[in-house]
């Protein structure tokens, strides 16, 4: 992560802010506090507050932060080792469609080059047909994103007869 920090040009590091995960023993926040200073860690703000002062997020690792991120609609692009995490075969297709449309990278170099050439028009490439198509595959397929969620939610909460009892 900080090599892709480091390697990003002046005029976007300087407008790069780091939201550490919760320490798990890693002291991340402390690295990134020491080598980068408290201008750059958000330490005051919630995950969602800092994703609205985000002009892209970038996520590290693909978990639910990433598929917050992107239901947020705010930019956002993943790059990960897939050596580290284990996918499910049945993700393959989509994950690749994310790759073609420069979503997810698996290495730094290619989603700083990416950042780089982007930095300036977000949007000419977040709003491109090609990549609403994928981000809107993603939402229906990893996050059954639909428009009647709130009736499909309410309907499973109200049905509490096929909700088990907690044992005594």
């Amino acid at each position: 992560n900080i090599d892709f920090i480091d390697s990003l040009p002046v005029q976007i590091r300087s407008n790069v802010r780091v939201k550490p995960y919760s320490d798990t023993g890693w002291n991340t926040a402390q690295e990134y506090l020491k080598r980068y200073g408290y201008e750059v860690v958000i330490t005051d703000l919630s995950l969602l507050q800092s994703f609205r002062t985000a002009k892209i997020i970038v996520c590290t690792y693909p978990e639910t932060t990433f598929s917050e991120a992107m239901a947020s609609g705010i930019p956002t692009i993943l790059f990960f080792n897939p050596i580290h995490y284990e996918r499910n075969p049945i993700c393959d297709e989509l994950v690749s469609e994310m790759i073609s449309v420069n979503i997810i990278f698996y290495n730094y170099h290619d989603a700083a080059k990416h950042l780089s050439q982007y930095w300036h028009d977000m949007g000419s490439w977040w709003f491109s047909p090609e990549t609403v198509e994928v981000r809107n595959k993603f939402l229906s397929t990893a996050l059954s994103k639909r428009k009647d969620w709130l009736n499909s939610w309410a309907s499973i909460v109200s049905n509490t007869e096929h909700v088990p009892s907690c044992p005594k």
